[in-house]
């Protein structure tokens, strides 16, 4: 990047640029009256950002506005609705199909599952199988954890209680990941565990 107050190669310095607090400045175009770019100064408190404005004759106006040291909000606010998006499709995804891979008259229904687990591992067996459906492990369990993953993704996506949500996302996908067993055993649905917890971290 230039130096403070100086333009890009091809382009005349900018006079009002060398005053650090100047609040706007005016350039000429490049080569042949043409173009002009986008300016960026620092200084040692912050940071100067412009908007470049439709050329008049040749010059550009550039008005500075002073902001604080740059930030990610914009990243961060896509990345939280991105993941809504992804974990509507995900808990939609099971709620069609929940009760066929592990309803009561499922392919490998959950409470069996569940009643290995505790022969196994006794009473470390919610930390060996972390879930929800200890609670109630029926098809109507199920398939309300299913859409109410969807409901909070739309939560999620409107911006509202960004953490809890999340945290409550996180919580029943596990469930449901370990219900599914190898028909939730897939890279994405790794990616979305790991993903949905690190995102508990950056509200």
């Amino acid at each position: 990047m230039w130096g403070e107050g100086l333009a890009p190669p091809g382009f005349p310095a900018c006079d009002g640029c060398r005053r650090a607090n100047a609040r706007t400045a005016t350039i000429r175009g490049g080569p042949g009256g043409q173009g002009g770019f986008f300016l960026i100064l620092r200084n040692p408190i912050g940071a100067w950002t412009g908007s470049l404005k439709m050329p008049t004759k040749g010059l550009w106006k550039i008005d500075l506005l002073r902001t604080g040291a740059p930030d990610y909000s914009l990243v961060a606010w896509l990345f939280m609705r991105l993941l809504a998006a992804v974990y509507l499709a995900a808990f939609w995804s099971l709620a069609v199909q929940i009760t066929a891979l592990a309803g009561t008259q499922g392919i490998y229904p959950v409470a069996e599952q569940l009643q290995i687990a505790a022969e196994n591992y006794g009473a470390w067996r919610f930390l060996a199988y972390p879930s929800i459906f200890w609670v109630a492990a029926g098809d109507g369990a199920l398939v309300a954890a299913a859409y109410a993953g969807c409901a909070l993704a739309v939560l999620l996506f409107a911006g509202w209680w960004e953490r809890w949500v999340l945290i409550l996302l996180y919580l029943l996908y596990l469930s449901l990941f370990h219900a599914g067993q190898i028909f939730a055993n897939f890279q994405w649905d790794y990616l979305l565990l790991e993903t949905g917890f690190l995102a508990i971290f950056c509200c």
